[in-house]
């Protein structure tokens, strides 16, 4: 048996806000919570990323601190909302089936690599030597089995380059395999879908009126990001 890493895709990774300069601010939940769907002006407020052209580099809500919890534990991406709502279910499913196995525990044998979504994987530049180190912690704490990479959507191009990124020698050791579930590795038309319409195909959504999420996506996209993840890496 092989311990599993799981990359999560766009919107698969917990947020949370938290009030710079204010040492008794609490970090509140952003992303997700559906109260900011039916009223999107704080998310797209605080979510949305500054864009600098001359420096090519982007800037979260100078007045608040922006993190993405849970590197190497499953619980961000299992739920992504933390009141544990069924529209929030993600990588629930999956997690629990395989922790029936007394192989597999949480946050040791089966373990999450959440990050920024709203970056390309060049301004997250820290995630190639971070899911490096998690692969070998893993590897080293499940006696020497090799990891099997399991990536959804936008994370498959996140692990795809990061496994371009290493030598043949460390993926022979640390990798057993990786699975690219619903992979755009060739390119995807549903960001301009959802630039042009502010459709984003999410039927657990459905009762959140349109005209919300097409302020939402409107608001939120930055441009250059998103086409650019679109690229094959």
């Amino acid at each position: 048996k092989h311990p599993i890493i799981v990359i999560p895709g766009a919107g698969g990774s917990r947020a949370y806000a938290r009030l710079k300069n204010d040492s008794h601010a609490s970090r509140s939940q952003l992303w997700l919570n559906v109260e900011d769907f039916i009223l999107p002006k704080r998310l797209t407020e605080l979510f949305q990323l500054r864009f600098d052209r001359e420096l090519n580099k982007s800037y979260d809500n100078e007045n608040y601190e922006i993190t993405f919890p849970g590197w190497g534990d499953t619980y961000s991406v299992e739920y992504l909302d933390g009141r544990q709502h069924l529209f929030g279910l993600y990588f629930r499913t999956l997690v629990s089936a395989l922790v029936k196995d007394p192989f597999f525990k949480r946050n040791s044998t089966v373990r999450a690599a959440p990050y920024d979504f709203r970056r390309t994987l060049d301004e997250n530049q820290w995630f190639e030597q971070s899911l490096r180190q998690l692969v070998e912690d893993t590897y080293n704490g499940s006696g020497f089995s090799r990891v099997i990479l399991v990536a959804h959507s936008l994370g498959s191009l996140y692990a795809h380059s990061f496994l371009q990124m290493q030598t043949p020698r460390w993926k022979r050791k640390y990798i057993k395999a990786y699975f690219a579930v619903s992979s755009p590795l060739g390119g995807t038309v549903k960001a301009f879908k959802m630039s042009a319409s502010g459709e984003i195909g999410c039927t657990s959504l459905w009762f959140i009126g349109r005209n919300s999420l097409i302020h939402y996506v409107e608001d939120l996209i930055q441009y250059g990001d998103l086409f650019s993840c679109t690229n094959v890496i």
